[in-house]
């Protein structure tokens, strides 16, 4: 009922699980650029074609995964007749796709951001493809959605059904993949902050005339006490993962409404516009990371 804990805590889950999405997207996207740039030099530095050609295969898989996910969409939630919201949504994800990819290899975002491309483009127009198909799954089972995949199937007394299906399996796994994204690229950080601490400790010391440990056992070896700090934000580090944490629970419940009963576990839109907003939110973030430069040169991005 309205007003209810279980209530007030699945409204908290939805706008966590929304924050999520937004933060799992911050990481598709630095990934996608690391990525780029990694191979880019790669290709400069040594001139090997290899790493040409896997930036190019990398970006048709994008887009033709892309492009395969809008077809089935349009053919699993779509009809002739009526269906206007999800054609709506599915043509919107089309014009976004065209849109970012357009943007991002025009002559004044490439003077501005040298190593971007479609390379990024066809990645974030993936995760947008899979976003407004998570938001379609989400909804109400109607004709509009009646080839909605069911990979499990609980059936009630009734005789109704609750549904665990392929997409709440394809969110857990970029789940997993993200925490363990998360956990490399701060294990990385680390290192790199204790190398560059180490470097300047070493310096200090030779400017001084002295050794940097009087410990001849511990020569070589890397300490990080964090006595100074740690080497990356606590605070957004275990804030991104409690909001994992809710998209994990509400991804569990396949974002039902609670109810007194099993039986009156039924889905709803909440959860559809909360995944199709963050869809527009994700796009709408990468365009600007394109045109601030352009928009506000005199700032540091």
């Amino acid at each position: 009922a309205p007003g209810s804990f279980s209530h007030i805590w699945m409204i908290c889950g939805m706008i966590g699980g929304f924050i999520y999405l937004i933060l799992q997207f911050v990481q598709v996207l630095d990934s996608a650029h690391s990525l780029a740039e990694s191979w880019l030099d790669k290709w400069e530095q040594t001139e090997d074609k290899r790493w040409y050609f896997a930036l190019l295969f990398t970006t048709v898989v994008s887009y033709g995964l892309a492009i395969t996910g809008l077809i089935i969409m349009y053919h699993s939630f779509t009809q002739e007749n009526g269906c206007a919201l999800n054609k709506f949504f599915i043509i919107l994800t089309v014009l976004i796709c065209l849109v970012i990819s357009s943007i991002s290899i025009t002559s004044c975002v490439q003077r501005v951001h040298e190593k971007s491309g479609l390379l990024q483009s066809s990645i974030v127009s993936l995760y947008v493809v899979y976003l407004t198909w998570s938001a379609l799954n989400s909804g109400p089972e109607t004709q509009c959605n009646k080839s909605l995949a069911e990979i499990l199937s609980l059936s009630n007394s009734d005789g109704s059904k609750v549904h665990f299906g392929s997409e709440n399996f394809v969110s857990i796994g970029i789940f997993v993949l993200f925490v363990l994204y998360s956990a490399i690229k701060t294990g990385s950080s680390s290192k790199f902050s204790m190398s560059n601490s180490t470097e300047r400790i070493g310096n200090d010391s030779d400017l001084e005339g002295g050794p940097v440990s009087g410990n001849d056992d511990n020569s070589g070896k890397l300490f990080d006490d964090e006595k100074e700090g740690v080497a990356y934000s606590w605070s957004f580090y275990h804030f991104t993962f409690a909001m994992a944490t809710l998209f994990l629970m509400m991804t569990l419940t396949n974002w039902y409404s609670p109810n007194s009963s099993l039986e009156n576990l039924h889905p709803d839109y909440a959860s559809t516009w909360i995944k199709i907003l963050s869809c527009w939110v994700c796009a709408g973030l990468y365009v600007w990371t394109l045109i601030a430069p352009i928009v506000l040169p005199d700032r540091e991005f």
